[in-house]
């Protein structure tokens, strides 16, 4: 692990990179994590997963970086944000998690989310997010183009638009246009004694937090959990999440900027559980933490975790095909 000299800073952003759609490494990926990274307006710790044992990060990418080889081909993201957690230093009470290719344009957003966090357990710092286009702008992201505009989830629940049967059914953020993640924060006391739901094998593990954090696990389960064993696992966990949260979600306003690193269209959000279940996935009994801190699979259902590695070469293929590299 490489942690620059001390920062004292109150509030810290953590992050993950890691190639889940392209163990090959993305040029693309990386130009838009470095502009993640340069418009930061806090200190950073990231965790880099390589599989195939060559990393793209140096040690001028955060103030703490975390380099992890191996694990398998399944969603890794929380169970990366767990192993960030222990990176952070001792002077920071305040935590975002942030995908790596999203930019908050609101100057005093850290000033806003101490204050926000007085309220609120859980806060998500934008109201709006823009998908850029193919261009990453070196100037002011507002002229850019965007493909696409959304409000946040946490938008919607305060104005009271979040319907509640998306909590029931796959899909419903992409129906209805609005973010259930990309960033949110917490003071570092939550995270630290209730950690990230990391056993979402295949994504939506935004979704399972903010389920939980609402007091909407159980209908999460309905939707996502493939099979009795994994349902208690989650509920296990989210029961006691809940009971922290207690459904104090808050709101920061303000516009995030999605950078772009490939066509977002084509990646099979809504459809990628579709069969899953019939697994029966256990994660106490399928899942082992390798050596590095990544996931590995315990290797006793060959056939799922074939599923879930074309899970992710088709997306991939979807990706690279939308951008006329392959042919329909």
């Amino acid at each position: 692990m490489y942690v620059r000299a001390a920062n004292r800073s109150r509030i810290w952003a953590i992050t993950c990179y890691f190639p889940f759609d392209d163990p090959d490494g993305d040029a693309r990926r990386l130009r838009a994590y470095r502009e993640f990274r340069r418009r930061l307006q806090v200190p950073l710790a990231t965790v880099e997963l390589a599989r195939n044992g060559r990393f793209d990060l140096d040690s001028s990418d955060a103030e703490a970086l975390i380099q992890v080889a191996g694990g398998a081909t399944l969603w890794q993201k929380e169970r990366l944000l767990n192993l960030a957690l222990a990176a952070l230093p001792a002077e920071c009470d305040t935590l975002v998690w942030s995908d790596c290719d999203v930019v908050l344009t609101r100057e005093d957003w850290p000033q806003a989310l101490d204050r926000e966090l007085e309220r609120s357990v859980l806060v998500q710092p934008f109201a709006w997010v823009h998908y850029l286009s193919e261009t990453t702008p070196q100037g002011r992201l507002s002229e850019a183009p965007s493909t696409e505009s959304r409000r946040s989830v946490a938008a919607l629940i305060r104005q009271g638009a979040l319907p509640e049967e998306s909590f029931r059914a796959r899909g419903y953020s992409n129906r209805l246009g609005y973010s259930p993640g990309l960033v949110w924060a917490a003071r570092r006391e939550l995270l630290e004694r209730r950690g990230f739901y990391d056993s979402m094998v295949l994504g939506s593990g935004d979704k399972a937090i903010l389920s939980a954090a609402l007091g909407r696990q159980h209908d999460y389960v309905r939707a996502y959990c493939g099979g009795e064993a994994h349902a208690e696992h989650y509920v296990r966990w989210a029961d006691r999440f809940a009971r922290s949260v207690d459904g104090r979600v808050g709101l920061i306003e303000g516009d995030a900027y999605h950078l772009f690193h490939g066509d977002l269209s084509n990646r099979g959000y809504s459809s990628r559980y579709e069969g899953f279940e019939r697994f029966r996935f256990d994660p106490g009994r399928d899942l082992r933490l390798a050596a590095s801190g990544a996931w590995e699979w315990s290797g006793g259902k060959p056939e799922m975790e074939e599923f879930v590695r074309r899970s992710f070469e088709r997306r991939r293929e979807a990706i690279v095909r939308a951008e006329g590299a392959l042919p329909a």
